[in-house]
């Protein structure tokens, strides 16, 4: 299992070691004692949900208001997705700034994604499965967002806005300046 660290320090790539013979395959899909050793800190697992979506479906951009924050890892079960993380964290040398990666069934990597960031992920297949893990209960009262088509983060420039499927809910997401500071 190799873990890279990407333009923001604590997101995480993780990409399993896969072993194939004539059978198929076989990898380790998680080993939390590297990954906490790695974050120096515990990712303690509470919940995992998984969506599937229709090819150009937006889900996110998506997060957990204090008390409450989320860390996800995430991977493709089946398909392929072009995951967006923002950083939220005012303080950050990121703030603002985002980071795009691909994740299939195909590459088999997953995103690790800590709290104080904002998490989507555009469908790039005929369907994508995604499943999420995460150390924070869902809230209600704590879900919140970012509209990705937000000028001042320009994800918006990646997707295909005439063709994008997006929820009613995305659809009404604030942007980024309009929201009060949050980590």
């Amino acid at each position: 299992m190799l873990f890279k660290r990407t333009k923001f320090y604590d997101v995480i790539i993780i990409k399993p070691q896969i072993i194939k013979d004539k059978r198929g395959y076989f990898y380790e899909n998680l080993k939390i004692n590297l990954l906490n050793k790695l974050l120096n800190k515990s990712f303690k697992i509470v919940q995992e949900n998984v969506s599937k979506s229709k090819k150009n479906v937006f889900r996110g951009l998506h997060f957990q208001k204090n008390p409450f924050p989320q860390a996800k890892l995430v991977e493709v079960i089946e398909g392929k997705i072009i995951d967006f993380v923002v950083d939220l964290r005012r303080n950050s040398k990121n703030y603002k700034k985002f980071l795009k990666i691909e994740l299939s069934d195909d590459n088999k990597l997953q995103l690790f994604v800590p709290e104080g960031y904002a998490h989507g992920f555009y469908v790039k297949s005929k369907y994508a499965k995604v499943r999420y893990k995460v150390n924070n209960y869902f809230s209600k009262k704590h879900d919140s967002g970012i509209s990705p088509f937000d000028q001042d983060l320009k994800i918006s420039n990646f997707l295909k806005k005439n063709k994008i499927i997006i929820s009613d809910k995305d659809k009404n997401l604030s942007n980024l300046k309009d929201i009060e500071p949050l980590f």
